[in-house]
């Protein structure tokens, strides 16, 4: 069962002149019951009399926004991260080459380096980078 109300109260008299302001308001309600469970969803939004006008806009696209399912909003935030992460791996790359060096990993310890191209020699594995112990180094691509 799916229900939406909407409701609209009306101060007395009384109350009215207890009132310092008035206030001009929406609420919006919508209830789901699902078997034994029932969900839903409560909004408000409130503003002095005067101000209802301009604020109304802004005070329902903020209460209609609010969402309970961020699936959506997750993978786009690790879009996002992923593109960061590839310009950022493009910047290092670019630093790199200005500075001469290569980012390289002992494949024995994961131990990271960088390598200046002038260390770039013919070992006993081929041509690559080397430790002084004869350790050769891996080239590290950024993504």
């Amino acid at each position: 069962m799916r229900a939406n109300y909407s409701i609209r109260a009306v101060a007395s008299p009384a109350v009215a002149a207890a009132c310092a302001t008035w206030l001009h308001g929406l609420i919006y309600m919508n209830i789901s019951t699902s078997g034994q469970s029932t969900a839903g969803v409560f909004r408000l939004a409130l503003a002095e009399s005067p101000l209802w006008n301009s604020l109304n806009g802004a005070l329902i696209e903020t209460a209609g926004s609010v969402q309970h399912d961020f699936s959506q909003d997750l993978g786009e935030i690790q879009a996002v991260n992923r593109q960061w992460q590839d310009f950022s791996g493009q910047v290092a790359n670019f630093d790199d080459t200005l500075n001469n060096q290569q980012l390289v990993q002992d494949p024995s310890t994961g131990k990271l380096y960088e390598a200046p191209y002038s260390s770039y020699r013919v070992g006993p594995s081929g041509p690559g980078y080397y430790l002084a112990d004869g350790q050769r180094l891996n080239s590290v691509q950024r993504p």
